[in-house]
């Protein structure tokens, strides 16, 4: 390894002097040899002070002094560190700030925190049976908390297997006794018990008052029920059907206007999906202001009068397609007659879907009631509500005399 520096003096030095200093450089010139780092990676390499003080020397060899203490100390405290929680770390600069984030951690743990975790090689077993108990403990705690605001202490005291075995014994005949549509696991009815009881408890009181409720279903449904002598099989059917409908538009049970519902329904729903179409496909190319100028004009003029390539010298057809432009987004450019044309009848198309559903407004408000909301109508959604509706109405029976 060659080793280059500037020497001063040099006809001063005896001849006695320079074999000793010789002999120095070439014992550090050894050591150097034998490190592992690099010369490069010295901390003191490059660094160039020609005149020091004698201050400046004593301030520095104080420094190392405390430094080399300091070192010492912390060569010590990382042995005791590496034997008791039988780690490995070596004492150098770099790894300093790891070892400091590590005893942050430590000083962390609770003060009774098992020792021995820290000889197990593997600690994700032991964190999640840690975070297990943890969430059985939350939930025990929010349990326990909610028995205590609806029942007194005692309650801990009851056989709480049986009365499951009771409970779940009459949850089965209530499973297989309730409709499975309107009832379908036994979660469900735990869930609607209190209703359920409620509903015994109102059949039970209000039991006499039969004949009014089929008298009410007759008129609000236009069902058919016999009230002094009612089939019980046929009207829990009927009911049943009833209570899983959504709610019913009374216009709907209009025996005389199926046909006429069904066609509007198919009207709205073919007439809303091109509505929609449309207004997507011109919300792409054009701002929402282009619906304020005069469609149908516009549509007259690129029918006719620019139908030709003849139009190239009107002048109105450049100010008319300028007319056009202006509502055209930044992104999409300059539009082609051809896509002039093409977009005019959409919006024509659009002007007229519109138009038909103001025209039919008070109809569909009268027909559909809540679920009509104007062009933002899921007629898919009304479609098979109304289906729904339908197979209760196809229960019903005609009045015989």
């Amino acid at each position: 390894m060659d080793i280059e520096f500037r020497l001063t003096g040099s006809q001063k030095v005896s001849e006695e002097e320079y074999i000793n200093r010789m002999a120095a450089l070439e014992d550090f010139a050894s050591c150097l040899s034998n490190l592992s780092v690099s010369i490069n990676e010295n901390p003191w390499y490059g660094f160039k002070q020609h005149d020091t003080t004698h201050e400046e020397r004593e301030d520095c060899k104080a420094k190392c002094k405390k430094l080399f203490a300091c070192n010492t100390r912390l060569i010590e405290a990382v042995n005791q560190l590496n034997n008791i929680v039988k780690v490995n770390y070596n004492p150098a600069l770099p790894l300093v700030k790891d070892i400091v984030g590590m005893l942050s951690t430590l000083l962390q743990i609770p003060s009774l925190f098992p020792e021995h975790y820290l000889t197990i090689g593997n600690l994700s077993n032991v964190n999640k049976t840690i975070q297990t108990a943890s969430e059985l403990t939350t939930s025990v705690k929010q349990l326990r908390s909610t028995l205590d605001n609806t029942f007194y202490p005692s309650v801990y005291n009851l056989d709480a297997d049986k009365l499951d075995a009771l409970l779940n014994e009459n949850i089965t005949y209530l499973t297989e006794t309730l409709s499975s549509q309107t009832y379908p696991s036994k979660n469900f009815i735990m869930d609607q018990l209190e209703c359920l009881q409620s509903r015994v408890e109102e059949a039970s009181v209000f039991s006499d008052k039969l004949a009014s409720i089929i008298d009410i279903l007759n008129n609000k449904y236009d069902l058919f029920i016999d009230s002094n002598n009612p089939d019980i099989a046929s009207v829990r059917k009927k009911l049943q059907a009833i209570l899983r409908l959504p709610k019913v538009c009374k216009f709907w049970f209009n025996s005389e206007k199926q046909s006429y519902i069904k066609g509007i329904l198919k009207d709205c729903t073919q007439n809303s999906s091109r509505l929609n179409s449309c207004i997507t496909k011109i919300g792409t190319t054009f701002d929402d202001d282009i619906y304020r100028e005069n469609i149908d004009f516009l549509v007259k003029k690129f029918r006719s009068d620019y139908s030709t390539n003849l139009r190239i010298i009107k002048p109105q057809y450049y100010k008319d397609k300028k007319t056009i432009q202006q509502y055209v987004k930044s992104h999409v450019g300059t539009l082609k007659h051809k896509d002039v044309c093409w977009y005019l009848e959409l919006l024509k198309e659009t002007k007229e879907d519109k138009y038909w559903f103001q025209q039919n407004d008070s109809l569909l408000d009268e027909m559909f009631d809540e679920y009509y909301q104007g062009e933002e109508t899921d007629w898919e959604s009304v479609n098979n509500k109304y289906m729904e509706v339908s197979k209760v109405i196809d229960l019903r029976e005609p009045v015989t005399k």
